[in-house]
């Protein structure tokens, strides 16, 4: 059984490039995530990606595996936008896993940096 890594809040906005943009990652809490979700309901929202802002948001409060994998999910969004131009495409499970697969290594670069972490 593995260890959960405590989850520590990153209180300074993180910077990365990607494709030529430049995007900033802030932990904050469910009131300011909520502000950008259309649909607001009474959800729990993990984080989510404004793109007319460059930013992305995760909830502070996760746990460390929580906020890791949200961060993945959420460039993946940043991800698909810079890179796959088309909004047109029914994804079936082949261009998904092609789209990950190149995004693999990118995408934890970004979240190995943002942990602070070697690959």
């Amino acid at each position: 059984m593995e260890l959960l890594k405590p989850s520590r809040i990153q209180t300074e906005p993180f910077t990365f490039q990607i494709n030529g943009s430049e995007y900033t990652i802030k932990e904050t809490c469910q009131e300011e995530i909520k502000r950008h979700i259309k649909n607001d309901d009474n959800d729990f929202y993990y984080g989510v990606t404004v793109f007319q802002d460059d930013l992305i948001y995760l909830e502070k409060s996760l746990s460390y595996d929580k906020k890791r994998k949200t961060l993945i999910h959420e460039l993946m969004h940043v991800y698909i936008a810079e890179f796959v131009t088309t909004q047109t495409i029914d994804y079936d499970e082949e261009i998904l896993c092609d789209i990950c697969a190149n995004a693999h290594e990118l995408v934890n670069e970004i979240v190995n940096s943002y942990f602070e972490e070697d690959d």
